[in-house]
């Protein structure tokens, strides 16, 4: 069988030259991953979000280079500077984790396309130098610190203020910080990742000689006899190889073999100096013929004595260049002083200037790594703000990267695998056909997501001689977009349009458009008046639209734009498992269940959750459902008077409103959050809200109603019966009314979409007999009148009433949502709910698992889900369905349902239901995971209270959904519920409310006689060494940011974070400064100097909130 993707050719451009084609871009669309920490590489569990110190990645970002591009002189390349491999975990010397993982750089750098060969050479400086293949930045051999005679120690992170290196024995980076190198040999200054030495990440992906086991992620040198590629490029455009070279510089039949360093330590072999005899007093020559300085050092920067503690090797300056010691070029070692040979190579067969890495037998990182101290060409590259507007692109990548085949494999029980090259977060259509005719494509898969950036479909290859492929983006997951240069996304659409076949279809097609829109012809017929057009319809009004072919002929059909979806939440209160008929299974005696035909055809024909859960009261409920918060979180812990929702919680209808302003947003029932008339609008975020503030009615025909309308409070309370002497309504029954609301809201929304919220009171107390011409066909069923017969009766009418509002909405584009805010009442609950299930109120079963089902256009998964689902979801779920991006600095409980609603959801779930502020006998926390779903932890505490002690409870699930068994707490070892509560105890311990006062970021200016960011003397960064203020000590980043090529102090950064030599950025925690609220304080920034401290006072002042 032959199966034949659709490949999109594009010829190669005449300029891509090895600056422009050697750049590794094969594992594009991936997202950037660390180890955090020893734990966490042992699992192989990383991670694509982090933060430690400067190193925040909140958002994914996409790893390696995002895009090349070139003018007739440079070449332009965009990165995050983040690795496609897995990165991590760093270590300091100390065992401790570093203090900065690495994030997203942003950057951009220019190479120059013709490299300078210069008489003089120019000395490698701080910071970026260069770029590994990979897109992560070069770094040269030091560490930036340097042995300050005076003080007779080395500067470096732990050393004193008063140490200022001088810049004469400058440490081994290698040497002195590899212990906090991963295993791919980098680490960060600041939040910027980077290599000093040999990079074995990338050679392994380059297929360089080194293997890679990610069970233990450790690289392994393994000499596989080929020329090493190009694994990075440096400032004087010149390229950096692996470490394997032609034998014959100018033989490229030659043998391959490892290329040998120029240098070797002062040791007193083959005539060098031996620095342990006559201590550090010289010199080496290439320092002195390379910066014209006289071999003997001044005492005053004699370096330290050689000892175990500081040997040969520990600085850059302990090593004499071979071709100094009578040792031949070409003979005795391959490299020149500057680290580089000129030579034949597979990409320049006519010869290049080119460095190599250097690196011993088994993989060990030689001097002088991967550049000397001096650079052979001139360094002219440079890290541009922009790349020029004429710049050609020849690559684009991340979110841009284009699809294309990867791998097809059969076997032989004619499955077909094909392995798509794709985007990392993105969501795809594949699509085949047989012939490849118009209108003859068919979905393989509507909602195919790549893992990491592969996407794989599998397929019968005996059902078909020969199948084509085409695959298209559909949805893209949020991503860091920082240096994605103008990127936008809307995946546009596919659609055949049918035309007239007389007279005759042009054979050519010059135009084609869709309202207005220009298209692309996606496959065409003219004999059967068939066009496949691809056109972006993000743009398009609501309306029909005929595709027009030459600017004069028409289809017959059009596509049709019908506008976004609209949500609908229908709210049931006090309405648990054992009251519905779609869950409660049980025939004994005194089970009576309502008949609610109109519920039960939206589940035929829908989704229903078996695991669905509320919070065990009603205000903790609707507050979670807002917010995506816990009770815990959100302040909401009971329905009491004192538990309201705080203004300053983020709701999905005030991000709707915000974000999607066309759609129309309106709650009608029962509120029950506080704040008064105007909560629902204040707190809330619902512009137009009719119903009740409080619990419930005291009548549901004698009830008072607040209406606000348009963001405008119209009624503060007028009674129902008169509102329907005057004619409003025809009834007073509080469920009709709250349809009647709704259904006029729907109507004058007309195309315009909408989210509305149906907060019903029934059948909340009081228990009564609903109207009699709600009863569904063929009557009530139930004629007692008992409580439970009420009950019964309430939800048949409200089912009636629900039947009616449907009428109203348009099926086709309505998602519904039908939840119970709670459990059944103690007073009419029944088996399975009631006994150690318990009933509404409780943290058991019986006051938490509810009826929780959905129907509508987005939901194309049907039938059953036994997914944890609870209603803090609703918050993420209700944002997804109406396309508002989540913010990433909320603190949620959230997680969208929407993934289940469509096939594709991976998320790990869980159950958290909370109350607090009632009875402490009783208040705390249940929990259930979907790792352990059969067990049940509840936690007796007050949740918003950390100091808290819990005690713990623990149940088995049965197959009816309530607690089948009460199981021993804390477990006997052994027990088979052990490791599931230790589970949950540790989930438990997690969900603390945050009562921390986060540091405040402080911005300081200094005076105009501050130090410069880098000693014009000897090089080196000025830190500061100190804040205060009001003589509290304040916290700033110790480590460096690396911008235009020049690495500076982290702490000294104006407010948008740029380097600048007049502002400091500090962190203060003024909760537990002492200082005086209101009053205005000095601050003081301290710099080493050699003589001690120098101290400027800022000239502005901190003012105590």
């Amino acid at each position: 069988m032959k199966f034949l993707p659709l490949l999109f050719l594009t010829s190669l451009s005449l300029q891509a030259t090895p600056l422009i084609s050697s750049w590794f871009t094969d594992l594009s669309g991936r997202y950037a991953r660390i180890y955090p920490d020893n734990d966490a590489m042992a699992a192989q569990a990383s991670v694509t979000t982090w933060s430690r110190g400067a190193g925040i990645q909140a958002d994914p970002a996409y790893a390696g280079i995002t895009e090349i591009s070139f003018t007739s002189t440079d070449v332009f390349i965009r990165t995050s500077n983040l690795g496609l491999h897995v990165m991590g975990p760093w270590y300091g010397g100390n065992g401790n984790l570093f203090p900065n993982y690495p994030a997203n750089q942003a950057d951009i750098y220019r190479f120059p396309r013709t490299p300078a060969i210069p008489a003089t050479k120019t000395g490698t400086g701080l910071g970026v130098i260069g770029y590994i293949v990979d897109g992560i930045a070069l770094f040269d051999s030091r560490d930036a610190f340097s042995y300050d005679t005076s003080q007779a120690v080395d500067d470096g992170p732990g050393a004193g203020g008063a140490v200022n290196g001088d810049d004469v024995w400058n440490r081994d980076a290698y040497v002195n910080e590899s212990d906090t190198f991963d295993n791919a040999f980098a680490h960060q200054a600041g939040a910027n990742q980077h290599y000093h030495a040999n990079s074995p990440a990338i050679r392994h992906f380059l297929d360089d000689s080194v293997d890679y086991d990610p069970a233990t992620n450790i690289y392994t040198e393994n000499p596989n006899g080929t020329h090493s590629p190009i694994i990075g490029w440096f400032r004087d455009g010149l390229p950096l190889y692996g470490p394997y070279g032609y034998s014959d510089s100018n033989d490229a039949t030659s043998t391959v073999r490892r290329m040998i360093s120029g240098y070797q330590k002062r040791d007193g072999s083959n005539g060098s100096t031996d620095l342990a005899t006559t201590g550090r007093t010289t010199h080496p020559q290439w320092i002195v013929r390379n910066d014209g300085t006289s071999a003997t050092i001044a005492a005053a920067f004699h370096g330290p004595n050689v000892s175990a503690a500081i040997p040969i090797g520990h600085y850059l300056e302990d090593y004499a260049y071979k071709g100094d010691l009578g040792l031949t070029l070409g003979t005795d070692f391959d490299l020149n002083e500057y680290n580089v040979r000129f030579c034949v190579t597979p990409e320049f067969p006519a010869g290049t200037w080119a460095y190599f890495t250097n690196i011993e037998p088994d993989g060990t990182p030689a001097y002088p790594y991967n550049i000397a101290r001096y650079y052979y060409g001139t360094p002219s590259g440079t890290s541009p703000n922009t790349v020029p507007a004429e710049a050609i692109i020849h690559f684009e990548g991340g979110p841009k990267k284009a699809t294309v085949i990867d791998t097809i494999s059969e076997t032989n029980t004619d499955e077909v695998t094909l392995v798509w090259s794709a985007i990392e977060g993105g969501q795809y259509t594949i699509d085949s056909s047989t012939t490849l005719e118009v209108g003859s494509w068919t979905g393989e898969s509507n909602d195919a997501g790549p893992i990491q950036e592969k996407l794989t479909l599998a397929n019968n290859a005996a059902a078909d001689p020969k199948k084509f492929y085409r695959t298209k983006l559909n949805s893209l997951a949020a991503f860091d977009q920082n240096g994605i240069q103008n990127f936008s996304f809307n995946p546009g659409v596919v659609h055949l349009f049918h035309f007239a076949t007389s007279p005759a279809l042009p054979t050519e097609i010059t135009t084609i458009t869709v309202g207005g829109i220009n298209g692309t012809v996606a496959a065409y017929d003219p004999i059967n008046g068939l066009l496949e057009v691809s056109f972006d319809d993000s743009t398009l009004n609501i309306g029909e639209y005929p595709a027009i072919i030459n600017n004069s002929i028409a289809s017959t059909d059009d596509y049709s734009v019908s506008g976004p979806n609209n949500v609908l939440l229908l709210i049931v209160d006090d309405w648990g498992i054992d009251a519905s008929e779609l869950y409660n299974t049980e025939t004994g005696p005194g089970i009576q269940l309502a008949n609610m035909p109109t519920l039960k055809n939206l589940v035929e024909n829908g989704l229903l959750f078996t695991r669905g859960y509320a919070q065990p009261i009603c205000s903790p409920t609707r507050a979670t459902m807002l917010t995506g918060r816990q009770p815990y979180q959100h302040g909401v812990g009971n329905p009491q008077a004192n538990s309201t929702l705080l203004a300053s919680e983020q709701t999905f209808p005030e991000l709707i409103s915000a974000n999607a302003p066309a759609y129309g947003l309106a709650s009608f029932g029962k509120w029950h959050l506080g704040s008064g008339d105007t909560g629902p609008l204040d707190t809330g975020g619902w512009p137009n809200f009719t119903g009740t503030l409080t619990g419930g009615v005291p009548n549901y025909d004698a009830w008072d109603r607040i209406k606000i309308e348009n963001s405008i409070l119209i009624d503060s309370g007028t009674a129902i019966t008169d509102l329907v002497t005057s004619g409003d309504y025809t009834s007073p029954y509080a469920t009709s009314v709250q349809v009647d609301e709704a259904a006029s809201f729907i109507t004058d929304q007309g195309a315009e979409p909408w989210v509305v919220w149906m907060g019903f009171n029934a059948p909340h107390t009081p228990f009564h007999d609903p109207p009699a011409n709600l009863a569904p066909t063929g009557g009530y069923s139930t004629t007692g009148t008992a409580n439970k017969d009420l009950y019964v009766r309430m939800l048949e009418a409200l089912d009636t009433e629900i039947g009616r509002l449907l009428a109203s909405v348009d099926m086709s584009k309505t998602n519904i949502i039908i939840i119970g805010d709670n459990g059944t009442p103690g007073q009419v609950d029944q088996a399975p709910a009631g006994g150690i299930a318990e009933a509404k109120g409780s943290l058991n079963e019986g006051g938490i698992h509810v009826p929780f089902f959905a129907h509508g256009p987005d939901i194309t998964q049907t039938g059953t889900s036994d997914k944890l689902v609870h209603v803090a979801d609703l918050f993420s779920t209700v944002l997804d369905l109406t396309g508002v991006e989540i913010p990433t600095n909320l603190d949620l409980n959230s997680t969208s349902i929407a993934p289940i609603f469509n096939g594709t959801d991976t998320a790990d779930r869980c159950i958290i239901a909370e109350k607090f502020g009632l009875d402490p006998t009783e208040d705390g926390r249940s929990l259930i995971i979907d790792t352990w779903p059969n067990y049940k932890l509840i936690s007796i505490q007050d949740v918003s209270d950390p100091t808290d002690t819990p005690t713990y409870q623990m149940y088995l699930l049965g197959a009816n959904g309530v607690e089948a068994s009460t199981l021993t707490t804390p477990p006997n070892l052994g027990d088979p519920h052990e490791a599931a509560y230790n589970a949950l105890v540790t989930k438990d311990q997690r969900l603390e409310p945050d009562n921390t006062v986060p540091p405040e970021t402080v911005y300081i200016d200094l005076p105009a006689n501050c130090p410069p960011l880098i000693n014009n003397r000897n090089g080196n960064i000025v830190r500061p060494n100190g804040i205060t203020i009001g003589g509290v000590a304040a916290t700033y980043d110790t480590g460096g940011i690396t911008a235009g090529g020049s690495t500076t102090s982290a702490a000294r950064v104006d407010e948008s974070g740029a380097p600048d030599q007049f502002s400091v950025v500090a962190n203060f925690d003024v909760s537990t400064s002492g200082l005086t609220s209101g009053q205005s304080y000095d601050i003081i920034v301290s710099f080493p100097s050699a003589g001690g401290n120098r101290t400027f006072t800022a000239t502005n002042q901190y003012l105590v909130p």
